[in-house]
């Protein structure tokens, strides 16, 4: 197993957490191992331990201790014991707490002040004091212990084509992590055959990866993740393929991944492509692609095989090496991409995908003609070369002078300014590009309104800088400024003016022009989702330079999750899984010389939601139904989502949409809902920006009956008097209605006819009259009720026109017609306004009646009453006679005589007013 990770350093010995009272002295210790000895440096903060004061290091055998003396609570915190050899490295952390030497004068203090102030309850003192003692944080210490941890990670490698490549790591973590492989964040099974690879497992907490006899296709980003029940941690490591002696050149699709990276390749010219089977290419039959000068061509090639094939593509049968204006790539779905940027005309040709494994090869191709403009330049730009901090120029001619351009760095336009300077002369237009720097380096277009486009590379190389050599002391110096001879002769013109210092004494002064300094720079943005990795190489002219890396201003250092990496003149930095505060300005810095790059980390593409779960359906309300569900409890609650519910009408192959709601959880359906009355089902799904889920069907049906709505309503008729008038309505239910004629219900009768056919109910007037004009026809039903108007017009005169001249007989007939049609007119108008008189006098006259009822009724009551009163007086009288009689049988005086006996004392009434008192 050791010539897997081969004399690595190795942690034979953790070392454990320290508890130390402040002033006190610390010792950590680690061994390790490995070979050869590796070097060991401690470091606090990713800074190394300085042996000095108060800290000492020193080695016995493979233990290695660092000793610290009269801690203070500064010294507090994680120490790292890092190890590193030619093959490898590792590193161990410990953790030293530091506590107060006055904690034991503090348990005593509050209780004084207690007694003395009498403010704090005891029991309050004692709950304050337990609180530091508390197990808790050592337990949520544990918890972090025991995540996934790499004390080993896996190294970048780089190996010529055929030879095998491992990486190792060793891992901590209680459970035993588990560990996934993957290569620019696919699986390894499903872009490997099994026979290419293998996955270990050794005792110690290793895990190896190796993979057998390396093609092109097999360099990229290859990440490690390591999870258990208490989290998970990710590193990553590039792997290089380079090519063989005698193959060098033969594949620019060395390390796909996903279209964010390909390792720099040989700089061959015409690298001799060979493979096991000549194919023979029918150009006549191979497809045709144009596209128009300045725009972009985009050929896509989807080879699937076990091995996995290695691409190759070609123009004209010359293979296609990555440039500013050649992109080669994979692209997500799998396709192998050629993009060629700003094409130009001599871009026209046969494009060839040229596809190989060990099993055999393919090849497809594409012949793409560039299509000039309309309008031409009379002299297009020229590729142009400068050094940094140079000035560079470029130069063209348009057709007329009146034609305005614009001048763009591939998709930026540029305005001017102290770095852009734009002038014209006639019809010859200049841009000028000031102190050139790295990322100056890029496609340039000048851009006329009708879309003529001309086009140039510019190429920046390194920059002049002036040394001194002085073999002997300098004795006395004095500055200047002068302004250097040094003149461009592709340019013309002289270089800015730089301030060089002249020191002047026993001194020889030389200047020498360097070489480029970066030879490939970064793209000048780059997208990746969330979870990918994002990786940028940089090639400079010199193995041994001290370079830099830096993200929004900030310099970067080799981590778990930032690999920095450097191949001889190759330097690789990889983002490993991706977030989206990784998002910023990428900065490379070597010497004087840098490029950057835009990095986007975009939101990882979202699925469609969830459908919801337990969905339920209660009918027990009359005519309705009540629906009910919940959310899955995997719908994403940072995305908005809006449920639908859908019914169906029972024989019906149709859903219509009910109702939607964002929030809710249930709804009730009422029969108002449905279209018409049946048993209906209903069903439920949940859509967001996304996409839509499945749907989900609620159980059992319901019998719904909507109440009745006004399908086609009423209109207002027109007729001419004489003629019959037809009004109809439908409804959506079939039910029985009513008519009205200016508030009076209609029956059928010989005037009108009334009908009804399922759910149109019509009324037809028969013979209408022009006193009805204005007329207001009314239809009531249960719920509805819709009115129109009937316009009844007098019937035209008619007076048959004759083509012979009128006599004066017609004349005074025309005209007696005339005063007719008037006399009966104002008659007509005098009839209705009698008709409207005697209309008010009657419903004057109603109110008299009215009133004389009420009186009559008022007398009849008191007659009533009268009645009562003549009964009652008749009822009297007979019990009076009745009594008379009784005195008389017995011959004593009745009390009518005692009283006349009495009133006689007073007086006696006549004769005549006796008799008649008796009559009556």
């Amino acid at each position: 197993p050791m010539d897997v990770f081969g004399g690595a350093p190795r942690v034979l010995g953790y070392p454990r957490p320290v508890l130390v009272k402040c002033g006190s002295d610390a010792v950590l210790k680690c061994q390790i191992g490995g070979d050869p000895q590796p070097d060991v440096v401690w470091e606090k903060k990713n800074e190394p331990m300085i042996p000095d004061g108060r800290f000492r290091i020193a080695q016995d055998g493979k233990v290695y201790t660092l000793f610290i003396s009269s801690v203070t609570l500064a010294d507090a915190g994680q120490y790292t014991c890092r190890a590193k050899n030619n093959i490898g490295e590792t590193y161990a952390a410990a953790t030293l707490k530091v506590e107060e030497q006055v904690q034991e004068v503090q348990l005593i203090q509050p209780f004084q002040e207690q007694q003395e102030f009498k403010v704090i309850p005891p029991e309050e003192e004692i709950k304050t004091l337990k609180q530091p003692q508390q197990p808790q944080p050592e337990k949520e210490a544990d918890l972090q212990y025991n995540k996934p941890r790499f004390l080993i990670k896996p190294l970048s490698l780089r190996v010529d084509r055929g030879e095998d490549a491992a990486f190792s790591c060793k891992l901590w973590g209680d459970p035993l992590p588990e560990v996934i492989w993957q290569k620019d964040g696919k699986q390894l099974k499903e872009i490997y055959e099994s026979s290419h690879f293998h996955i270990g497992h050794q005792d110690g907490g290793w895990f190896q990866l190796k993979i057998f006899q390396t093609r092109a296709p097999d360099g990229g980003v290859y990440t490690c993740k390591a999870f258990n029940d208490h989290g998970e941690a990710v590193v990553g490591a590039v792997l290089l393929v380079e090519p063989v002696p005698e193959h060098r050149g033969e594949s620019h699709q060395n390390g796909y991944t996903n279209g964010h990276w390909s390792p720099p390749q040989n700089k061959d010219k015409r690298p001799n492509v060979r493979h096991s089977k000549d194919l023979q290419l029918n150009v006549s039959k191979a497809k045709k692609f144009t596209v128009t000068e300045g725009k972009h061509a985009k050929f896509r090639c989807y080879v699937t095989g076990k091995p996995k094939p290695e691409i190759v593509w070609k123009k004209d049968g010359e293979p296609i090496a990555p440039g500013r204006r050649h992109l080669l790539f994979e692209d997500r779905e799998g396709y192998y991409t050629l993009k060629v940027l700003y094409c130009k005309q001599q871009d026209t040709g046969l494009y060839i995908c040229a596809a190989s494994n060990a099993l055999g090869n393919t090849l497809s191709a594409v012949q793409l003609s560039v299509k000039g403009p309309p309008v031409r330049f009379k002299r297009a730009l020229k590729d142009a070369e400068v050094r940094e901090r140079d000035v560079a120029v470029l130069e063209c001619e348009v057709p007329e002078e009146s034609i305005p351009t614009a001048w763009y760095l591939e998709d930026q336009r540029l305005q001017p300014g102290n770095k852009y300077g734009m002038e014209q002369k006639g019809t010859r237009r200049w841009l000028t590009i000031r102190d050139v720097g790295a990322d100056d380096d890029g496609v340039y277009l000048c851009e006329m309104p009708d879309g003529g486009k001309s086009i140039a590379e510019l190429a920046v190389k390194g920059g002049i800088t002036f040394s001194m050599a002085s073999p002997e002391p300098v004795t006395s110096v004095t500055c200047a400024q002068v302004k250097p001879a040094l003149i461009f002769e592709k340019h013309k013109a002289p270089v800015a003016d730089l301030p060089i210092l002249v020191f002047c004494g026993k001194c020889q002064l030389s200047s020498t022009v360097l070489a480029s300094t970066i030879v490939k720079k970064l793209p000048r943005r780059l997208e990746v989702l969330e979870g990918e990795n994002a990786a940028f190489c940089v090639e400079v002219d010199e193995e041994e330079m001290e370079v830099f890396w830096f993200k929004d201003g900030l310099e970067l250092w080799d981590s778990h999750q930032t690999i920095i990496k450097n191949f001889g003149k190759t330097h690789i930095l990889v983002f490993v899984n991706t977030s989206y505060q990784d998002s910023g300005t990428v900065i490379f810095k070597a010497g004087r010389s840098r490029t950057s790059s835009k990095l986007r980390v975009k939101a990882i593409r979202h699925c469609p939601p969830i459908c919801p779960v337990g969905v339920q359906m209660n009918t027990d309300c009359p005519n309705g139904v009540i629906l009910s569900w919940s959310p899955s409890p995997n719908l994403q609650a940072s995305t908005k989502s809006v449920y639908v519910v859908e019914f169906q009408e029972m024989g019906s192959q149709e859903w219509q949409r009910c109702m939607t709601t964002e929030t809710g959880t249930s709804t009730e359906i009422l029969g108002d809902s449905v279209p018409c009355e049946g048993d209906y089902r209903f069903r439920i799904c949940c859509i967001n920006k996304y996409g839509r889920s499945g749907h989900v069907e609620f159980p059992n049906m319901v019998h719904l009956v909507p109440s009745p709505k006004i399908k086609t309503q009423l209109k207002n008729a027109v007729v001419t008097e004489g003629e019959d008038a037809v009004f109809s309505i439908e409804l959506s239910v079939s039910m029985i209605g009513t008519w009205f004629l200016n508030s009076t219900q209609l029956q059928a009768s010989e005037r009108f006819s009334i009908s009804q056919s399922k759910t149109l109910h019509i009324l037809r007037f028969h013979n209408v009259l022009s006193v009805y004009d204005g007329a207001e026809i009314t239809f009531i039903a249960t719920g509805v009720r819709d009115s129109a108007v009937l316009q009844a017009h007098q019937s035209p005169s008619a007076s048959p026109l004759s083509k012979r001249p009128k006599s004066s007989l017609d004349l005074q007939q025309d005209r007696l017609e005339t005063v007719v049609e008037r006399v009966v007119g104002k008659a007509m108008e005098g009839i209705r306004d009698s008709m409207d008189f005697l209309q008010k006098e009657l419903i004057d006259h109603m109110e008299t009646v009215r009133n004389l009822v009420d009186k009559v009724d008022q007398a009849q009551s008191e007659t009533r009453g009268l009645k009562r009163s003549i009964l009652l007086m008749t009822g009297i009288m007979v019990r009076v006679r009745l009594e008379r009689s009784r005195c008389a049988g017995d011959g004593r005086p009745s009390l009518a005589k005692k009283g006349r006996k009495q009133r006689g004392v007073r007086g006696v009434r006549p004769a005549s007013l006796r008799s008649q008192a008796s009559q009556s």
